[in-house]
Formats: C-alpha cells, structure tokens, sequence
C-alpha cells in the first residue's frame, strides 16, 4: 500500500503493532530461557539435593529472575530505563511474581496433590502474563 494514501497514524500504529509482535517473541524467548533455567534448577534441587519441592520451586523462581532481569533489560525491552530504575521495578515484580508462583504451586502440590512438575507449569502460566503486562508498562517502560 502507498503510504501517500495512507494517514500517518495509520502507519504508526502499524509499526507499534509490529514492535509489539517482535517484541513479545523477543519476550517468550527470553522468558522460555529463564523458565527451562528455573526448571533445571528445580528437577535438580529436588531430585538431586532433596529439598522439599515448594522451597526449590521459590529457591528456582529466584535465581531465574537475575537471568530474566538481565536479558528482559537489553534484549525484550531495549530499555532506556536507568538500571537503578529499572532494577528496583523489577524487584517489585519479581517479589509479587514469586509470591504468585509459590502460592499457585503449593495449592497444585499441596491442596490439589499435582505432581510438583505440573504443578510448576500451572504457577508459570499464570505468572507468565502478569509478567510481561507489569514489565512492558512500568518496569522497563517499552
């Protein structure tokens, strides 16, 4: 399409919804990293070490957000964000995000008696999307 009949608004909403696609990938990439890194660091806790599956579930969450925080920083987002900025945002999240996941996994392993796999992948769905809202409109502001 000719971008002389096309108004310009046009094309930048456009552009933003093309960004918006790239940067959800960018998203699930980065996120998918962290979550096979979280998973690792769980099947081995618990399989290997012996700790009580909820514990290694937060211990897991933990340590795969300093990886997410990295890579959501300069690759997702592209933020401009100061990293003092950003980094205590991030914190928020993270707490609020690890809370959300410990409790969804203690109710699947626990209450509901899921298998502690399953019940990580329930915990990760929901946190998944409250994630990547928080981050891309206040965090990292992309």
């Amino acid at each position: 399409m000719n971008s002389i009949f096309v108004p310009q608004f046009a094309m930048k909403i456009r552009h933003r919804a093309r960004e918006s696609r790239a940067q959800f990938l960018r998203f699930l990439l980065v996120g998918a990293s962290a979550t096979g890194l979280q998973y690792l660091i769980l099947i081995g806790m618990v399989e290997y070490i012996h700790i009580y599956p909820v514990t290694a579930s937060a211990i897991a969450f933990t340590l795969s957000a300093v990886f997410n925080y990295y890579f959501s920083y300069k690759f997702t987002f592209r933020s401009t964000e100061s990293h003092r900025s950003a980094s205590a945002k991030y914190v928020i999240i993270a707490l609020c995000a690890l809370f959300m996941n410990t409790a969804i996994f203690r109710l699947a392993y626990t209450t509901i008696a899921l298998g502690y796999i399953v019940s990580q992948v329930a915990a990760t769905v929901v946190v998944l999307v409250f994630n990547f809202l928080m981050n891309k409109f206040w965090t990292f502001r992309a």
